[in-house]
């Protein structure tokens, strides 16, 4: 299959050049359809394995952007925004989330893997040697160690190994493409399968898009065999994707209180932050002409938490009777608990104090949440927040805990759902910075996503 036909003539050859310079700004992108086949072969008579799968994709490869369509829904990888979309054309709705989701998780999933390597080795337990190289291949990033990739010519394909382990073949035969639309067709299989970085690498150097490919992947339960066929291909007129005719999803009812916080269009302004803000201010200014100074006392935390600012300073007289507080006190010495064995006793006292707190008791349950999440109750712990938020849905300190939360149990989506809409709130809150430094190191050790 080919994309152009090009005629033993020179008049034409001279017209096709001239032609190609006219629509170089135009002709940008490509279009093409492809049948994915999934084969998954237990090791073991007991393993379970996932159930094989056939599909097929209409894929759109672009200068800023990659879109997959299959039978049941749509998805858009912008590279310019660093946003990732998933359309259902059915009911015209879209979720929108953070690109660096997926390499994030399969970073942390490549590293998890990894270190119960050594834990094994360590303890003497037999390892696979290839499993590092198996891990390469399956999240598609590359550790330490350059691998020597063995290329092999079988008939119409090239074979591609690393030390005997064939992991890749694909047809000789194919569409040949530029550089860079050669890249973005490897980017589209980075995302969809994987890949070991080296071999992809080959592929993308390659400036064909081959008719078949090949790819084996080897899991603990056995292997799985992804057969990509290239059905057709061809070049269209750069253009931009188009959401207009889509809304964003809401949450479906759920009795997950934390998936309707999270999946609510909060339509983030300047005018609801600022109103959030006064809103603490007035709030203080209250509980201290009433003598509630726990309450006022928690202002402080909620005003930081939400704004990544400070609040204005107590005046001497209200920092005197505020220090002579006794829940005041009780909190102080609550939030000065730094071990296990400190914890429980400081979480009760937190608990207790809720009484003395009508207005900020709320405030209270993000400690409580921390306290709980570092004595391994991480159930608890995301409860807590949930209910936090659902009182004050604007703090941005609690979306960072969470944020945390979620990526200790491998969920980089929602990590990255509640990072991102802390930065939405408070852009220069200090511990939000962490995330975006962690885009940056993912941007450079991976750039090949980007």
């Amino acid at each position: 299959m080919k994309l152009f036909s090009f005629k033993p003539n020179l008049l034409v050859g001279v017209l096709c050049a001239v032609s190609c310079l006219i629509c170089q700004n135009t002709i940008a992108a490509v279009n093409l359809n492809a049948t994915i086949k999934t084969q998954n072969i237990k090791n073991k008579p007991d393993s379970k394995t996932p159930a094989d799968t056939q599909e097929s994709l209409d894929v759109t490869l672009d200068s800023g952007y990659m879109s997959m369509r299959s039978a049941n829904e749509i998805k858009i990888f912008d590279f310019k925004t660093r946003r990732r979309f998933t359309l259902d054309d059915a009911t015209k709705t879209y979720m929108d989330y953070s690109i660096y989701d997926t390499v994030g998780f399969r970073d942390l999933e490549f590293q998890n893997r990894e270190n119960l390597n050594k834990r094994l080795a360590a303890a003497k337990i037999d390892v696979d040697t290839h499993r590092t190289i198996d891990n390469e291949h399956l999240f598609a990033v590359q550790s330490q160690t350059q691998r020597h990739v063995e290329e092999k010519d079988v008939g119409d394909d090239l074979e591609f190994s690393i030390e005997g382990r064939e992991l890749a073949r694909w047809s000789k035969a194919g569409v040949k493409v530029s550089a860079e639309d050669s890249s973005r067709f490897v980017n589209f299989l980075r995302y969809k399968l994987g890949g070991h970085p080296q071999i992809l690498k080959r592929l993308a150097a390659s400036g064909v898009i081959p008719n078949k490919i090949v790819l084996t992947f080897n899991e603990f339960w056995g292997t799985t065999t992804c057969t990509i066929v290239v059905n057709s291909a061809h070049q269209i007129d750069d253009v931009a994707y188009d959401l207009s005719a889509f809304s964003r999803r809401q949450a479906a009812k759920s009795s997950d209180k934390l998936d309707q916080i999270l999946g609510q269009d909060r339509g983030i302004t300047a005018a609801k932050l600022e109103h959030a803000k006064n809103g603490i201010l007035t709030q203080q200014a209250s509980d201290i002409r009433d003598g509630k100074l726990l309450d006022a006392m928690l202002a402080v935390f909620e005003f930081s938490l939400t704004t990544g600012q400070q609040i204005p300073p107590f005046t001497p007289d209200q920092l005197a009777k505020i220090r002579l507080d006794s829940s005041v006190q009780n909190l102080t010495h609550a939030l000065g608990a730094s071990t296990k064995e400190a914890m429980p006793d400081a979480i009760t006292t937190l608990v207790n104090l809720r009484l003395n707190a009508p207005n900020k008791a709320y405030i209270l349950k993000i400690f409580e949440a921390n306290d709980r999440l570092k004595l391994g109750d991480s159930d608890a712990a995301k409860a807590l927040f949930a209910e936090v938020l659902q009182t004050n849905p604007y703090i941005a300190g609690v979306y960072k805990d969470l944020g945390d939360l979620f990526y200790m149990r491998f969920d980089t989506a929602h990590a990255w759902q509640c990072w991102d809409i802390g930065r939405q709130i408070a852009p220069e809150f200090t511990n939000l910075k962490a995330v975006s430094q962690y885009e940056d190191l993912l941007t450079t050790q991976h750039s090949e996503y980007f």
